[in-house]
């Protein structure tokens, strides 16, 4: 199966947050790459092993971050 594609340039391009690089958000992030949406992505700590090799290499915008200073994020976002 074929993502969908659009070539309408007045529709405003798709925006995800990845929370967390473990098996389950480098999964996600190769997956949402494939429908051509602007993917970004953060952890705690940056994964020392990658599932899916081709995600380091991707064109996201990954941070570490440390959780402990935003408490409210953690309660809002889905962490993968």
């Amino acid at each position: 199966m074929h993502p969908p594609f659009s070539n309408n340039p007045k529709k405003p391009q798709d925006l995800f947050l990845v929370c967390g690089l473990q098996s389950l958000g480098q999964h996600s992030v190769a997956v949402l790459k494939e429908y051509d949406v602007k993917v970004s992505a953060i952890d705690d700590v940056q994964p020392e092993h990658w599932e899916v090799p081709e995600v380091p290499s991707l064109p996201l915008v990954l941070s570490s971050l440390d959780l402990s200073m935003f408490p409210d994020l953690c309660q809002h976002f889905l962490f993968l």
